[in-house]
């Protein structure tokens, strides 16, 4: 399974442990793929050196390192301006698209509120629509109700929903991912 973890999972799972870290683990095991792209990695090492971590700057290095070397890199084709509220939050939407995930890992409300699930919706954008092949530019919106998120996490869960098919990523707590998906 592909997953995208958000930089709260990342940061959480390498300082602090608990549910983050064993999805830090399963990726370490190869059980999961964790995807990551350059501008969660310059997140990552931003907030690592932030003075309350009380991180040298060699040790934010081993952990990118260490990062770079466990996860699959994916380098996202085009940028989203999806979420207002934290535009840094638009980067793991970006590395979700590029990497084709199965799900996103935050703990970020951004993310969780409301409705816990990313949909893609086809809007026809006058002059962007290929009139050779139909296709419409994707955008992703969060999910307008938390019904509709309640109806997709059943269809997932009966298995009436392939995650390695379906094109929309679930986006989970890391404590429901590990329940829901492990």
């Amino acid at each position: 399974m592909r997953i995208v973890c958000d930089t709260n999972i990342l940061i959480s799972g390498i300082l602090f442990g608990g549910k983050p870290r064993k999805i830090l683990h399963l990726c370490s095991s190869g059980t999961l793929v964790n995807c990551i792209s350059p501008d969660i990695l310059k997140e990552v090492e931003e907030v690592l050196l932030r003075p309350k971590f009380g991180l040298h700057e060699e040790q934010v290095y081993e952990i990118i390192q260490l990062f770079r070397n466990t996860f699959t890199l994916v380098t996202p084709e085009s940028r989203l301006s999806v979420i207002t509220a934290d535009p840094d939050d638009n980067r793991i939407l970006e590395a979700a698209h590029a990497a084709k995930a199965n799900a996103i890992i935050s703990d970020d409300a951004h993310f969780l509120k409301g409705a816990s699930i990313y949909c893609r919706e086809r809007i026809q954008v006058q002059g962007e629509r290929s009139a050779e092949t139909g296709v419409y530019r994707q955008y992703m919106r969060i999910a307008s109700t938390a019904q509709q998120s309640k109806c997709i996490a059943e269809q997932i869960n009966r298995g009436a929903l392939d995650l390695d098919a379906w094109n929309n990523p679930p986006v989970v707590s890391a404590e429901t991912f590990l329940i829901k998906f492990i």
